[in-house]
């Protein structure tokens, strides 16, 4: 059987993909650094491709990214959210399909550099930053279950 490349030219700086689950949607963040093309400004946004057909669905937009490595995931009930880490020491959440942003949480004291959703609990995320921690988020009224772990744990 005969294999499909799926190739997508970007103009700007690609530093990081996450693919969904069902393996119909890839997110790719675009970063914010100058780039050698004349007329073309730097932009700082998180794409979502449709894999079968081949198309730019959905931008992501706030997040801050210019100078590190910033990941991205899908994420809560039916991969329904997208959540990112963030140069402004914040984490990000939009719908998938509107695109809407939902939250922007604060948190850590440094860039978030990666951000991930359980695979068992669709409430249930963790962030890394550069402020050496590690944070465990869990939804709204359970504040208690909020965990930090940071490089000074035993």
């Amino acid at each position: 059987e005969e294999q499909q490349e799926f190739f997508i030219q970007e103009t700007h700086a690609l530093t990081s993909l996450s693919l969904s689950r069902d393996s119909k949607f890839c997110l790719i963040n675009v970063s914010a650094q100058t780039t050698p093309y004349v007329g073309v400004h730097p932009v700082q946004e998180i794409q979502l491709y449709d894999v079968e057909r081949r198309t730019l669905v959905q931008k992501y937009t706030g997040q801050k990214q210019g100078r590190f490595v910033i990941r991205s995931c899908f994420g809560g009930a039916n991969e329904s959210f997208i959540l990112s880490g963030s140069e402004d020491s914040m984490i990000y959440m939009w719908h998938l399909h509107t695109g809407t942003l939902l939250h922007s949480l604060p948190g850590h004291s440094g860039p978030v550099n990666s951000v991930d959703w359980s695979p068992c609990d669709p409430y249930c995320f963790v962030s890394a930053s550069d402020d050496r921690s590690i944070r465990v988020w869990t939804r709204e009224g359970n504040e208690g279950n909020r965990r930090e772990f940071s490089d000074k744990v035993v």
